[in-house]
């Protein structure tokens, strides 16, 4: 609704201003204000008897087209600009930076899970990316422009976002769009792309990166062993560190949801699993689960 309300806002604006006057004209004029009469201006059927009351005829009048003018305000946005409009009233999202290669895969994860996000690209983008073209024509919340400026990060709603996700193929970039988004939003979950290693392990303890995503690093072994077997990379299965709402629920508790624990690592050791196996502070979990149980389980557990 509110949306809505922002496209034909300055439709809005002019009919408050119209109502207003015709209601000062009105009493200017000495008009009665009797159901009768009001109901004969509002359907233009009041005999003017001087010119204020004319006048307010006439305005009421313009007041009164007003769906057509929002009809006419909301065909001249573009589709761009009703893009980064629904960006401006994002809130609790998550923010994706570019749309490559990987940019596009997890557009296509956080559409799968309905989970809200605004997506940066180049400028260029809107005609050259195939990917962006399909999001504009769906109505998706896009912002065009230089992630490194602030100014592109807060029309992209950083201040209000949960997190962002840098996917440049840059490691330069995404560390410095990282760094001017905790600048401006401290809270903010910071997800980095890194491709360079030595650089990602830099960046480990800087406050600025909290997670780090080198892909070199987490494919690495799987070049090995594709040497002596045919490697199967399994999408569904994530790991992830056990965070404060995990710590001290059992496995049965985290199930309920419907996602499927396969392993937890506790310190340097996999452990068995059982229903009863209780989740400790510095645990990894390896589960996973179909879209609607990820859904409840980010809705929960995050």
């Amino acid at each position: 609704m509110k949306y809505y309300l922002m496209v034909i806002g300055n439709t809005l604006r002019i009919v408050i201003f119209l109502s207003f006057l015709s209601l000062v004209l009105t009493l200017l004029s000495g008009i009665e204000l009797s159901v009768r009469n009001i109901t004969l201006l509002l359907t233009l059927n009041y005999e003017p008897q001087g010119f204020l009351d004319a006048l307010a005829q006439m305005i009421i009048l313009f007041a009164e087209l007003s769906p057509i003018m929002a009809f006419v305000e909301s065909k001249t946005l573009t589709r761009e600009d009703k893009a980064e409009l629904k960006a401006s009233l994002m809130e609790n999202h998550i923010i994706v930076v570019g749309c490559g290669h990987l940019g596009r895969k997890i557009v296509g994860v956080l559409e799968e899970l309905s989970l809200p996000y605004v997506l940066v690209v180049r400028p260029e983008d809107r005609a050259n990316n195939e990917t962006v073209i399909q999001l504009l024509k769906k109505g998706r919340p896009i912002v065009f422009g230089d992630a490194t400026i602030t100014d592109t990060l807060i029309r992209a709603g950083i201040e209000k976002a949960r997190a962002i996700i840098i996917a440049v193929n840059n490691d330069t970039l995404n560390a410095l769009i990282a760094e001017k988004a905790k600048k401006i939003n401290p809270r903010v979950r910071t997800v980095v792309r890194i491709f360079s290693d030595e650089l990602a392990s830099l960046l480990t303890a800087n406050p600025n990166f909290d997670e780090i995503m080198s892909t070199t690093s987490i494919s690495k072994r799987f070049f090995v062993f594709g040497s002596f077997f045919d490697v199967v990379i399994e999408d569904e299965l994530i790991s992830i560190k056990a965070s404060k709402k995990l710590v001290g629920k059992t496995v049965r508790n985290i199930e309920s949801l419907g996602v499927n624990i396969i392993a937890i690592k506790r310190g340097s050791h996999w452990i068995k699993v059982s229903e009863d196996t209780e989740i400790l502070n510095g645990d990894t979990i390896v589960f996973l689960g179909s879209k609607d149980t990820l859904r409840k389980f980010i809705d929960k557990f995050s």
